[in-house]
């Protein structure tokens, strides 16, 4: 039931909306919910990461050297470099602004996401893009 509940929730969001049903019941089967309450860091700048989360409700801030970046919200993926470069530490720092709801993705589910859905990899790509241009 959960996993449908997830699939409905991944439908919402525009890193999946190119997916079909099944392959969103498939996708929710990858990761695991969970609350992070407001003030919590989710990752910190310069450490190593294991995790990554793609926000379903609530914001959360970032931060790199102390300095405020940008705000985070629904359907926004954390975390995701430290999974793609696993030897580099995290660029950045993203606290829960507010009371924020998540889905976790490990390292292996992460994997699993880029192999077996490859529009899912575009969107990934796309959206590191757009953080890069943004950052010029």
């Amino acid at each position: 039931m959960a996993s449908r509940h997830h699939s409905t929730t991944l439908a919402q969001m525009p890193l999946f909306a190119a997916c079909t049903d099944r392959e969103r019941r498939q996708i929710a089967a990858l990761f695991d919910e969970t609350a992070v309450p407001a003030g919590t860091v989710l990752v910190t700048e310069g450490e190593l990461g294991d995790q990554a989360f793609i926000l379903i409700d609530g914001t959360a801030d970032v931060s790199t050297s102390g300095e405020y970046v940008a705000t985070l919200g629904a359907g926004d993926l954390v975390g995701e470099m430290a999974l793609l470069d696993r030897s580099q530490p995290r660029s950045a720092t993203v606290t829960a602004r507010t009371d924020v709801t998540a889905f976790v993705v490990d390292p292996r589910s992460f994997e699993q996401l880029l192999t077996r859905y490859p529009r899912v990899s575009r969107q990934i790509a796309a959206a590191l893009a757009r953080r890069l241009r943004a950052a010029s």
